[in-house]
């Protein structure tokens, strides 16, 4: 009996120490990467006590929801409380958010942060385990972390020399599948796309003899992609060698407009306007859709106006199969849509990249959640969005580099 007593009376003082030290860790504001938002949500609700979580988001699905919000106990044994809301915006806007900057990485002051649209961080929820749903953005603010399908480096955002973007974990936290695709009723004839291919396409110079082998099929295959935004793009145009920041040729297609995939045959197509995007001009094709979703659904359209051809994650690629896009084998390799993933783990599909968790140091609570969340996305999320690196039988250094076995 004595015994239990002197147990109980030394976990009553450990908890009294925690409770002691225990914080309010405040706001943290994460954004970047749509593609990994599934992993990156799941882990936010794991970083929490069963407990004591409460959560809310847009829409109907936590994981492909694009706001989220989520308030409770750290799970790290510090009795520490949080709010973490995330806004997935795109990998490249993600990393200017955090790295600070203006346009070319020239730092510019406080005045020149991004600021994003969030869920509000006092938003009441539904007590633990009911969850909010519907929520929408309705404050701005700067962000603390940033998911990116890429590096800062392959970014026109480079590392600002007064606010430095820190890794969390020094390491990528998964690996993310991207896949090249015809649309709905291209011909039979297009079943296979080189990195040479690829070059052509986004130059502009791509035609239909290419697959054929016949000369006088002259008609053009077209790309209508992403924006500069994007790390799907971004990684499309540097592993085929062509240059992630590189200028290209992309299109809009007949009844399309930049923010809509239209519907019908798609008879004629124009030049991607000319816009601005993150606060950089970008002249006209040189640009393309903000949202991999929207391209997808024009990727189900017919087009008798020539084959369109773009690449896209696994998700909407999955989703544009379902309305007659077809996927390509990429230098002679068909790549997998579901696990394993045999292609990308051993190699011989080089078409995916390191999905990357960055953060900045100002907020010391916000560079300490990122950690914890680096390491909950590559222990045991990174599955719902992509291939967990554990399973991966090959590494590269970077994006479009030699892949090798480790």
């Amino acid at each position: 009996m004595k015994s239990f007593k002197l147990l109980a009376a030394g976990l009553l003082a450990a908890s009294t120490l925690v409770s002691a030290f225990a914080a309010d860790l405040g706001t943290v504001y994460i954004t970047g990467s749509s593609a990994f938002r599934a992993s990156t949500h799941n882990a936010c609700v794991a970083l929490f006590t069963s407990g004591s979580v409460q959560y809310g988001y847009s829409g109907s699905d936590i994981t492909a929801a694009t706001y989220g919000i989520f308030k409770g106990t750290l799970n790290d044994g510090s009795g520490d409380t949080a709010t973490i809301v995330t806004s997935f915006n795109g990998s490249a806007a993600g990393i200017q958010a955090i790295v600070q900057t203006t346009t070319g990485g020239v730092s510019g002051g406080p005045a020149d942060i991004p600021l994003i649209g969030f869920i509000d961080p006092a938003t009441t929820l539904a007590a633990n385990p009911g969850v909010s749903t519907g929520l929408s953005n309705s404050v701005t603010h700067a962000a603390d972390v940033a998911l990116s399908d890429v590096r800062v480096e392959l970014t026109p955002f480079m590392r600002d020399s007064d606010n430095v973007a820190l890794e969390a974990g020094d390491s990528p936290v998964g690996v993310i599948q991207f896949y090249w695709l015809k649309n709905n009723g291209a011909s039979a004839s297009i079943s296979n796309v080189t990195h040479q291919m690829v070059k052509a396409a986004a130059s502009g110079s791509l035609r239909l003899s290419f697959f054929t082998g016949n000369d006088a099929d002259t008609t053009a295959v077209r790309i209508v992609g992403r924006n500069p935004d994007s790390g799907t793009r971004l990684t499309a145009f540097e592993e085929a060698g062509y240059g992630a920041l590189t200028t290209a040729t992309q299109y809009l297609p007949s009844g399309a407009t930049t923010t809509t995939a239209g519907s019908g045959d798609i008879t004629s197509f124009s030049l991607w306007p000319a816009e601005t995007v993150l606060g950089i001009p970008f002249a006209a094709g040189n640009s393309g859709y903000s949202s991999g979703g929207t391209l997808r659904d024009v990727m189900k359209r017919t087009s008798s106006a020539g084959p369109i051809i773009t690449y896209l994650g696994r998700s909407d690629a999955v989703n544009a199969v379902g309305g007659s896009a077809v996927i390509l084998s990429y230098n002679g390799v068909v790549p997998e849509t579901v696990a394993p993933f045999t292609s990308f783990i051993n190699g011989t599909y080089p078409f995916w990249s390191y999905e990357h968790l960055y953060y900045n140091d100002v907020n010391p609570s916000a560079s300490a959640v990122a950690e914890l969340l680096a390491t909950e996305i590559k222990n045991n999320q990174a599955g719902a969005s992509g291939i967990p690196i554990a399973t991966m039988n090959v590494k590269r250094s970077a994006e479009g580099k030699a892949i090798i076995h480790k």
